[in-house]
């Protein structure tokens, strides 16, 4: 809060929106990014003060003493600016968009890059104000006094401000000298403002096709020759008759067993499990070593003849 001198009204302290500050001296006080939105400024001093980046949307500034002020990229939306004087304030930048300048003296004062779109500046007094770089868009206008410094294109004719995108609805230009004067330009547009997506979800899903359908071959048997000299054709499986006829032709010695002559077969992947029968376990061979060895032949084992020596001999 920021106490000043007494004017009309019984307090002058700053307290924020809607503050009630009609006739109070501010003088250079420091008001940067005060929150003056729809404060009551009629006929207040505000000499030299510190106004940047201030909100002063909708505010009462009539008759206010603004000389000297630095209203750098104030917030003025609105503001009721009737008879205010502004000479050599600086209002760089401030947005006077919608403002009321009836009647007030902008006497050297910098309103570059300032934007007054949709403005009035009827009777206004800008001699020798700086508006280059400023938005001049829906600017209304008569009566202006002075000469000030203007973009490129416009220029002050009869009282009135003439170029690009002004409103001139209602203004008389008889007689007006337009030499030099820009009246076209890009149309401002608004931005788009689309809203969300609200089309419906695509809720087809998976494309669901018919099986074929193939009706069963009921021609002659004469007639079906042409596909019976074709086995791979009919291995496709769905003409019964045709596999059928191939098996009858083929003669029985030359048939494969377990063919059907119905396409290959299908069968799945072959689902082993661990091997869980347990080791061999092999002892030592107790076999008849004749057995053992077949090339192990065991010595002759005669008897001795014992025979009389004359049974021998026959």
């Amino acid at each position: 809060m920021l106490a000043c001198g007494r004017g009309d009204a019984e307090d002058c302290t700053v307290r924020g929106p809607d503050a009630y500050l009609r006739g109070c001296d501010l003088t250079n006080a420091d008001l940067t990014n005060a929150n003056l939105q729809d404060a009551n400024l009629l006929s207040a001093d505000l000499t030299g003060a510190d106004l940047t980046d201030a909100n002063l949307s909708y505010a009462n500034l009539s008759y206010a003493n603004l000389s000297y002020a630095n209203l750098t990229g104030a917030d003025l939306t609105g503001a009721d600016l009737t008879g205010a004087f502004l000479g050599r304030a600086n209002l760089a930048g401030a947005d006077l968009a919608g403002a009321d300048l009836t009647s007030a003296n902008l006497t050297r004062a910098n309103l570059y890059g300032a934007d007054l779109a949709g403005a009035f500046l009827g009777s206004a007094n800008l001699t020798d104000a700086d508006l280059t770089g400023a938005n001049l868009y829906g600017v209304r206008s008569r009566g202006i006094v002075g000469v000030p410094a203007l973009p490129s294109g416009y220029r002050i004719t009869n009282g009135y401000l003439v170029g690009q995108r002004v409103n001139l609805s209602g203004a008389d230009l008889s007689g007006a000298n337009l030499s030099g004067a820009n009246l076209s330009g890009p149309e401002r547009r608004e931005p788009a403002r689309r809203g969300p997506d609200r089309r419906e979800p695509d809720r087809r899903g998976p494309e669901r096709r018919e099986p074929e359908r193939r009706e069963p071959d009921r021609r002659e048997p004469d007639q079906r020759q042409s596909n019976r000299s074709d086995p791979g054709r009919c291995q496709i499986g769905r003409h019964r008759g045709c596999a059928r006829g191939i098996a009858e032709r083929v003669p029985v010695d030359q048939r494969v067993p377990g063919r059907t002559d119905r396409g290959p077969e299908r069968r799945g992947p072959e689902r082993r499990g661990p091997d869980r029968r347990g080791p061999v376990l092999r002892g030592p061979d107790r076999r008849d070593p004749d057995r053992r060895d077949p090339d192990r032949r065991v010595p002759d084992r005669r008897v001795p003849d014992r025979r009389d020596p004359d049974q021998r001999g026959s």
